[in-house]
């Protein structure tokens, strides 16, 4: 009997592709384009454990994933604060949902799993 798979190069060509996305969110009430990437697994669990806390997950999204191709962070965790005290949700929203869309999860994903 032959093999359908050979799983080999499969799990070969699948760990070695490069499967994270990048693009682009221009947020016009703070006059930027910032740079958006899909987040790795790694990210999204860090996200993902805020689910019961809306804002504050949309805002970890945006922490990681505004991140350019050469891996650059626009923002990190000390930025927290900032963002919960002085700035207002729908921008946040607004580039939260970018990131949440490139990284597969829709709004209805992202309501699922808060629901889950």
């Amino acid at each position: 009997m032959t093999n359908k798979f050979d799983v080999k190069a499969l799990r070969d060509k699948v760990l070695n592709s490069d499967d994270i996305k990048y693009d682009e969110v221009h947020i016009s009430e703070w006059d930027v384009d910032l740079p958006v990437k899909t987040l790795s697994s790694s990210e999204m669990k860090k996200v993902m454990k805020y689910q019961d806390d809306n804002i504050r997950m949309m805002i970890f999204a945006v922490l990681y994933g505004c991140k350019t191709q050469a891996g650059e962070s626009v923002f990190d965790e000390k930025d927290l604060a900032k963002f919960e005290a002085d700035k207002a949700f729908g921008p946040i929203a607004k580039v939260a949902g970018k990131v949440m869309e490139l990284s597969g999860f829709d709004a209805e994903s992202v309501a699922d799993a808060k629901n889950n």
